[in-house]
């Protein structure tokens, strides 16, 4: 954009245009495969940064993605680009809802060190992890969370009453105060003399006091003389003094704590102080605020539980990358009340993962920050090989925990070669780290990395590998039961969708192995009966090929008992609540009659068959065991081929996979597959209503 000033345009906002142009320059070259995002967050902002005066309402940009992918970093980095440090505040939802009152003491820390333009009420505000902000618990209950009710004050209107109805420490001052007038009619003439209560007014002062006190035994064998009237607690409500006149909390802590006085003096003064902090300046204005609400929905997006931490990246990223607002919502809409959503807005940034050309280049840019530290210590050059840069990314990227793991494995695999380099160079100016391992893919324990300097010899080093050690199939000695059940998948995959998985893996990092089986054409959309019956034969698959292949008695793999789980789960849902054997769901029917919907499995009688949920559960997964067999027992000579490679190279493509279809495949094959692939598109349905 080439900016130019006219004159309709102040130079104050010129210059504001100017400062942002550059801030988003600077955070695409700070962070990699993003650049979509920052244009979004850019203009998010854009009116709130450019035009403050025209903005009556906090400005909410909603950010929600997988974990480390750079949500809060860009957030925090823009906050400084644009010189707003000294009005951004950053709140931790997920420690603020543990720590009692810590979201209050913040905001109100926050408004005594002037973190607020108070001649705009604006402030910039990033509540951080907001997922835990929830308002609706697992049970899908309404839940209550106080520390957390200012959050939403300030997303609604920008304003909150800090003191009357937030600050547990006020609460706890007022608490105290109506006990100790309680003390004041009975006995005003107890002396407290440096914050302590005299010896001989112990007792009696105890007798009304002793619920906010410990009586340990210490007490009680007189070996303590005095106990302090005010506590910690009280003594932080004093300091909030400090924004109505500057040291007046610490004059009046320092009178109450330095001089003697009668009990009815002392609450006298904290009377005063009551009635100070509840009507002046108690109402934070942060009403055109800026506010950046950042979660993760990890364990929320509807790919993540079918996601092993070894799916390639971009195979990764097409998965997120599909996912909708509308999907975002629909999981907020498990975690908070309808009109809480609403306050977020529309405006929610979506955060798709890195590609495997952003991770390589993430791996490029750490490479050359290590080599600028190196090369202010000895001006040695330094090359690498696409082999020693291709062991980087095996052993430091794991697509599901974003950036995070790729700078630990820099410190602990460059930055120690680059050590080594002055230990060993001699009289060299140049030299070649390389790498050499029996496998390309660097699935195995360990390898040789290899310094080759210029004017002396060669040095090998051993290295051991962490990823590559998990991932080698010569250590994982159940890979091929485990190989026979990653296939049976991927057959049904392909007998039921028409389309092969993404990648098929015997051994992974997560311990077992994985079918990738995401059929991305029906995202967002109400399945129908024919993807249940699907999705029961898909998950049954490993099941019955292990059943088929390994028929002696405890040959097979536990694992087969988290398909059997999914897959009563997905049918008694189907049954209890989706109306799949009759027009009505159980649960409506029992709504009508009782009131009440059961969620338990069983509990429920169909009146017009008399079979309760589990029984109809169970005939189907029994006839769907019988159709999977037939199957399978038809495929043996592509579970046999297929499960050898796989279980020998420990993970193949789809498109390997597909190879193998051509030449061992029987009834399944690429015409079969077409077929049915044609039956369940968009296609299908539209050529029955014109044939109608």
């Amino acid at each position: 954009m080439n900016l130019f000033r006219t004159p309709e345009v102040p130079e104050e906002r010129f210059e504001r245009i100017k400062k942002l142009e550059c801030a988003i320059k600077t955070l695409k070259d700070e962070f990699v495969g993003l650049d979509d995002i920052i244009d979004q967050i850019s203009d998010n902002i854009y009116s709130w940064y450019i035009t403050p005066e025209v903005i009556t309402r906090p400005t909410i940009v909603s950010i929600w993605g997988m974990t480390g992918t750079g949500k809060t970093s860009i957030v925090k980095r823009l906050t400084e680009l644009l010189g707003l440090s000294d009005i951004f505040v950053t709140l931790d939802c997920g420690s603020c809802r543990s720590e009692v009152n810590s979201f209050v003491d913040k905001l109100t820390s926050t408004f005594d060190d002037g973190k607020i333009d108070e001649t705009l009420s604006r402030s910039v505000f990033l509540f951080d992890e907001f997922q835990y902000a929830n308002t609706i618990d697992e049970d899908g209950k309404v839940e209550s969370i106080p520390n957390l009710r200012p959050v939403w004050s300030i997303l609604d209107s920008g304003t909150v009453d800090l003191i009357n109805n937030y600050n547990y420490n006020f609460f706890s001052l007022v608490e105290f105060i109506d006990q100790l007038e309680v003390l004041v009619e009975q006995y005003p003439d107890i002396i407290i003399e440096d914050n302590k209560v005299v010896p001989e007014d112990y007792d009696r002062f105890m007798e009304y006091m002793s619920y906010y006190y410990t009586v340990d035994d210490e007490f009680r064998l007189g070996n303590v003389e005095r106990v302090s009237v005010l506590n910690c607690r009280l003594t932080k409500c004093l300091s909030m003094l400090n924004r109505l006149e500057p040291k007046l909390g610490l004059k009046t802590l320092e009178y109450l704590t330095r001089t003697r006085l009668s009990v009815a003096e002392f609450f006298g003064r904290l009377r005063e102080v009551k009635i100070l902090l509840g009507e002046k300046n108690k109402v934070l204005d942060c009403s055109k605020s800026l506010i950046f609400a950042v979660g993760n929905l990890d364990e929320d997006f509807k790919v993540s539980s079918e996601i092993s931490p070894d799916l390639d990246a971009d195979m990764f990223n097409s998965i997120t990358s599909k996912v909708t607002t509308t999907d975002i919502k629909n999981v907020l809409r498990k975690k908070f009340k309808s009109e809480q959503i609403g306050r977020l807005g529309n405006n929610i940034i979506k955060y798709p993962t890195l590609k495997s050309e952003d991770f390589r280049k993430i791996i490029d840019l750490e490479i050359q920050k290590g080599l600028k530290r190196f090369t202010e210590v000895d001006p040695i050059r330094i090359n690498f090989t696409d082999a020693f840069k291709d062991l980087l990314y095996s052993e430091s990227v794991y697509p599901t925990q974003g950036v995070r793991p790729i700078l630990t494995s820099i410190s602990t695999l460059l930055t120690p070669y680059l050590s080594k380099v002055l230990i060993y160079k001699g009289e060299s100016d140049e030299v070649t780290i390389d790498v050499e391992s029996e496998r390309s893919d660097f699935k195995v324990p360990s390898v040789e990395v290899v310094l080759r300097f210029n004017k002396s010899k060669e040095v090998r080093l051993k290295q051991d590998l962490e990823l590559g050690k998990e991932r080698c199939p010569e250590n994982r000695k159940k890979r091929y039961i485990t190989a026979v059940h990653e296939i049976g998948h991927a057959i049904m995959f392909a007998y039921c969708k028409g389309d092969v998985p993404i990648n098929i893996v015997s051994v992974a990092t997560g311990g077992g192995g994985f079918c990738t089986s995401y059929d991305s054409r029906f995202d967002g959309e109400i399945p129908s009966r024919e993807d249940l019956v699907d999705d029961v034969l898909i998950s049954l698959g490993g099941y019955v090929a292990e059943k088929i292949v390994f028929k002696k008695e405890g040959k097979q793999l536990l694992g087969s008992s988290d398909d059997i789980r999914s897959t009563w789960e997905a049918l008694t849902k189907a049954i209890m609540k989706s109306g799949y054997y009759f027009p009505v769901p159980i649960a409506h029917r029992e709504s009508e009659s009782s009131g009440q919907i059961s969620e338990g499995i069983g509990s429920s009688v169909l009146l017009d068959s008399g079979k309760s949920c589990d029984e109809l559960a169970k005939e189907f997964i029994e006839s769907s065991i019988e159709g999977v067999k037939t199957i399978i027992e038809s495929e043996l000579e592509l579970v046999k081929h297929a499960s050898l490679i796989l279980g020998d190279k420990g993970a193949i493509t789809g498109d390997e996979f597909r190879e193998l279809i051509i030449k061992h495949g029987k009834n399944l094959n690429l015409e079969s597959m077409k077929k049915r692939y044609e039956e369940r598109d968009e296609k299908y349905y539209i050529e029955t209503l014109k044939n109608l």
